[in-house]
């Protein structure tokens, strides 16, 4: 019970101000209504942005608030959750920016996000809490089990357990039927043959491979809005990625879950002092940037796939274009270092030239964001020498 009213009180206050300061955010996107897709999406992304600070200056103001005033004791790792809970009141904000959003879909969406990375993450959190200076076997036996669980859930090769294919008298049966058509017309285009071809049910226009499974996943939404060429250069793009080394696969679940590195924060800092701390935090940035780097050659490899021998396919340049459109992800995003390249760039590679001129990437940083994480600071500040 003691612990109770800390996590219901952080989780008001973060179902309060987090969704007030997205909201604020999202005042330039609000305003750019009938503006050209690239520029409401260039807008619109600081917005989504800031749902992380705003969430971390939420978080900071309630646990320090409720430790000043009524003197709460709060365990680190149910902060996270409290906030996790309070994010249900942004559901009027993802209806706003997608309205085939259900409240149900979206739950189930979130439920999933949490069970395959917040889970995972909110227990990293803990264990560096309490991880003791000196390991001992237990504790490494416990990162092991953390680590593995983490990679297995990443990997996605338990997909075939949960997933089931839309036949019979399903409702999406019609779809996956095209769905199969165009996977096998792929196939013998590409030389691959998936082991699952699955349909995602979600407003969110995607699609996405599983190498480790060989299999592929479709949203119902990229099915709306692509046509069947569309699709199929689509496939052919994912069927690359499939055809990747094995190593590579395990590459991206390894880099995906390598921030489980900071449950060694006090043993490194008591074994090396800040020196230690140092080289942790260094190595792994190298090994993302390392990581980042594959993973980005594995993405141009997949384009030229997609595009075929020729280097020049308008087809998947206008179905990357629908599928960025319809997510209202920005053309040309912050910096260079993502894993996808811009998508102005992998549509003038694929041999289409926008009908329009390179948008500006979006701004890293909203004034939302920065006076949220300038709130956060004063609070943590303030914990310390108040």
């Amino acid at each position: 019970m003691n612990l109770i009213l800390p996590f219901l009180g952080i989780a008001g206050v973060s179902a309060i101000f987090v969704p007030l300061a997205v909201h604020i955010a999202m005042i330039p996107w609000r305003r750019s209504e009938g503006m050209h897709w690239t520029e409401r999406a260039r807008l619109l992304w600081p917005a989504r942005k800031s749902i992380f600070a705003a969430s971390l200056a939420g978080a900071a103001l309630a646990v320090i608030g409720g430790s000043r005033i009524f003197g709460w004791e709060v365990p680190i790792v149910f902060v996270p959750a409290a906030v996790m809970l309070g994010s249900l009141a942004l559901y009027p904000s993802v209806r706003e920016v997608e309205p085939r959003y259900r409240f149900l879909v979206w739950l189930r969406e979130l439920i999933w996000a949490f069970a395959l990375k917040g889970a995972p993450a909110l227990f990293a959190l803990y264990l560096m809490g309490t991880m003791p200076e000196e390991m001992e076997a237990t504790d490494g036996w416990i990162f092991l089990t953390l680590f593995l669980t983490s990679a297995f859930l990443v990997s996605g090769i338990w997909m075939p357990l949960v997933s089931s294919r839309c036949e019979g008298g399903h409702r999406l049966a019609e779809m996956q039927q095209r769905l199969d058509r165009i996977a096998a017309e792929a196939s013998t285009v590409g030389g691959v043959v998936p082991r699952h071809v699955w349909l995602a049910d979600t407003p969110l226009a995607n699609a996405f491979a599983l190498p480790l499974n060989r299999s592929v996943i479709f949203t119902t939404r990229a099915m709306e809005i692509l046509d069947d060429e569309e699709c199929r250069a689509v496939m052919l793009h994912e069927y690359s990625h499939l055809r990747e080394p094995f190593l590579m696969g395990l590459l991206r679940v390894v880099s995906s879950v390598s921030y489980l590195v900071i449950v060694f924060v006090r043993p490194v800092l008591h074994a090396w002092g800040a020196t230690g701390l140092m080289g942790l935090v260094f190595g792994y940035l190298l090994f993302q940037r390392f990581a980042g780097k594959m993973m980005r050659r594995m993405e141009h490899q997949a384009d030229s796939m997609a595009t075929g021998p020729e280097g020049d396919s308008p087809v998947y340049a206008r179905a990357l274009e629908k599928l960025h459109e319809a997510n209202q992800l920005p053309a040309v995003m912050p910096g260079n270092r993502m894993v996808h390249p811009h998508l102005y760039d992998r549509m003038l590679a694929a041999g289409l030239t926008p009908d329009y001129p390179r948008p500006a990437a979006p701004s890293g940083w909203s004034p939302v964001s920065l006076i949220c994480l300038g709130i956060a600071f004063a609070a943590i500040v303030g914990l310390f020498w108040i």
